[in-house]
């Protein structure tokens, strides 16, 4: 049964090949369409637009630990290769809408501040279709 009511933000992870990324702190996937603007003197002085490309990306923030398979070294890995890499953005409530796509890595810093824990970030711009879908 889908869930009903505002959604608690800890229940949403990116999963890059299926697989959550361990640790994470936070996450949000962007869709955005471009316009092509078709203003013409016949536009009564508005502005008239037709729908462009669509792209997405997608952000990940979470907390260093060298020991999960699926953490920083794992996103490094896929970034420093190259590889495209399927992500879904989901909740774990069967009946529940999620997000998925094929993405490349763009970014993966890395901030280690002193006295304070190890953090990374991730960024994923999509190649191809956002898709939403239904957990079953």
């Amino acid at each position: 049964m889908s869930t009903t009511g505002p959604i608690n933000g800890t229940n949403f992870l990116i999963y890059v090949g299926g697989t959550a990324i361990a640790y994470s702190t936070s996450c949000s996937i962007t869709p955005n369409m471009s316009t092509i603007d078709v203003t013409s003197k016949d536009s009564s002085g508005a502005k008239d637009i037709l729908p462009g490309i669509t792209d997405w990306s997608a952000d990940i923030e979470g907390i260093v630990a060298l020991d999960s398979a699926s953490n920083v070294e794992s996103l490094f890995t896929a970034y420093a290769a190259r590889t495209r890499v399927m992500i879904k953005f989901s909740g774990n409530v069967s009946g529940d809408s999620y997000w998925h796509g094929y993405a490349y890595i763009t970014s993966v810093p890395i901030s280690a501040p002193m006295e304070d824990k190890t953090t990374f970030s991730c960024s994923f711009e999509g190649d191809g279709v956002l898709t939403m879908s239904t957990k079953t």
